[in-house]
């Protein structure tokens, strides 16, 4: 299975550890070519494509399958996982998944999704209401 490009909540190692049960390995990675935005009236993004522009995420790695529908099941209906190009911290380049919104999806285009508002905002709630693993 191709690594997993994270570049919302999942950036975060305590929500990754609540989804897959166990604390994840991951590497510094960026995606070429798109921004990453709130999906509209939700505390999580999307990516848009666009130009000269770069998202920070992270890699991550011997995801079991057992994790990945957790994975799934968390993401939900609305995204699904698609290739992707990432660089990583050293330049090299890897093939990896990330998910994507659906085609439809409305998004606040004109802003940008930041992990650490979302922790500061978000976080604390999010966690106190999602059981997990899922």
């Amino acid at each position: 299975m191709l690594p997993l490009f994270f570049y919302g909540t999942l950036m975060d190692s305590d929500v990754r550890r609540l989804i897959v049960g166990r604390p994840l390995d991951v590497f510094p990675a960026q995606l070429l070519d798109y921004r990453r935005v709130p999906v509209a009236k939700r505390s999580y993004p999307t990516l848009l494509a666009c130009a000269n522009a770069c998202v920070d995420g992270v890699l991550a790695q011997d995801i079991s399958p057992e994790e990945l529908e957790r994975l799934i099941d968390y993401e939900g209906d609305d995204y699904v996982l698609k290739p992707v190009r990432v660089v990583l911290a050293g330049g090299e380049k890897r093939q990896a998944q990330a998910f994507m919104t659906s085609p439809g999806i409305l998004c606040s285009s004109h802003l940008e999704w930041k992990l650490n508002d979302w922790q500061q905002r978000h976080k604390r709630r999010f966690l106190s209401q999602k059981p997990g693993p899922y």
